[in-house]
């Protein structure tokens, strides 16, 4: 199996910025940077957002952790 190729990308961002993403981030149990690509996907995949976010919760919900699994 392949893995999509990353690159870094550094930010100056405000303290308090940066515990907002990590607060959100953890929520969701993502780190930042996919919480940053789960939500600019979830503006522009064509689908209105509640719906994605549905999609979302019923695929994590019933495999999560295949999904994880999958994604290491």
């Amino acid at each position: 199996m392949t893995s999509t190729p990353r690159e870094i990308l550094h930010l100056e961002i405000s303290a308090e910025f940066k515990r907002f993403l990590e607060t959100e981030a953890s929520r969701l149990n993502l780190t930042i940077a996919a919480y940053i690509e789960y939500k600019t996907k979830r503006e522009s995949a064509g689908i209105s957002p509640d719906q994605f976010d549905r999609v979302v919760n019923e695929v994590f919900g019933r495999y999560g952790g295949t999904m994880r699994k999958l994604a290491q």
